[in-house]
């Protein structure tokens, strides 16, 4: 393919993929289809390593820095839990995960650490009345804090089930303010 080829399709897969992410901003907040939010956010993740594969990047490799924190960082702003990470254009992303949200993903948390040493996200997705994205940053970040531990791909344990509640909770308040 010539440059000025991959430039146009480079322009096209970009603009597909916005698309994909607005459309999948309406699915989730107008039609609640979570399912459909999160195929959509999928692919246009997908569409981000061929947009790597054709500036010559391997799609695991990241630009360089733009903050001086590690990305992606989780921090509070007001009464949310946000995630700070590296967008496909080079900047950052923030995903918001309110209070009242953190504390409902906890609570069903606390609730499959009572039934087991271990739960799948889907199970925990399911059982969250919440965007798609909100209770994988919850389980992500109590996994950088060693409250869960990931087994394989969709699925963790609690290190430490009695425990669990009161650290899990803990954590809101451990995070830097911005």
């Amino acid at each position: 393919m010539t440059d000025g080829n991959e430039g146009r399709l480079a322009g096209l897969l970009k603009q597909a993929q916005t698309m994909m992410v607005e459309l999948s901003g309406r699915c989730a907040g107008t039609q609640r289809d979570w399912d459909k939010a999160k195929a959509l956010l999928d692919g246009a993740r997908q569409i981000d390593g061929i947009l790597a594969l054709l500036s010559g990047q391997r799609a695991a490799e990241a630009p360089a820095s733009i903050d001086q924190r590690k990305l992606p960082y989780c921090c509070v702003e007001h009464d949310k839990l946000v995630k700070v990470g590296r967008s496909r254009s080079g900047g950052t992303y923030k995903h918001r995960v309110t209070r009242e949200h953190f504390d409902l993903i906890v609570a069903r948390l606390v609730g499959l650490a009572k039934g087991g040493r271990t739960f799948e996200t889907r199970r925990l997705v399911d059982q969250c009345d919440v965007p798609a994205h909100e209770p994988l940053i919850v389980v992500n970040l109590l996994g950088e804090h060693g409250l869960l531990q990931g087994l394989r791909r969709g699925r963790w344990s609690f290190p430490n089930t009695e425990g669990f509640a009161d650290a899990a909770r803990g954590i809101w308040n451990k995070l830097p303010r911005q």
